[in-house]
């Protein structure tokens, strides 16, 4: 199983399909979770993947992260406004 931190894969959206904007790495991150769990052979090992991504997702939103669009399947798009 992985670790919920390492649930950041940019190859789930090709960079050709990106707007200009949101190929800037420093402010947009790609989250697939569809597989994020897989692997998980107890419940105990299941909530503490559930409660590191949680917790990951916290201190994204905390740093100015927000959704740029809805979840969808499994996929999720974090954007972050661009410094000056």
């Amino acid at each position: 199983m992985r670790h919920p931190l390492d649930c950041r894969d940019a190859a789930v959206i090709s960079d050709e399909h990106l707007d200009e904007d949101d190929r800037d790495e420093e402010n947009n991150q790609f989250l697939y979770l569809k597989y994020e769990f897989d692997g998980a052979a107890t419940l105990a090992e299941l909530s503490a993947a559930l409660r590191a991504l949680a917790e990951h997702v916290d201190s994204q939103a905390a740093g100015g992260w927000r959704l740029s669009d809805p979840v969808d399947s499994g996929r999720a798009h974090l954007k972050r406004e661009a410094a000056d």
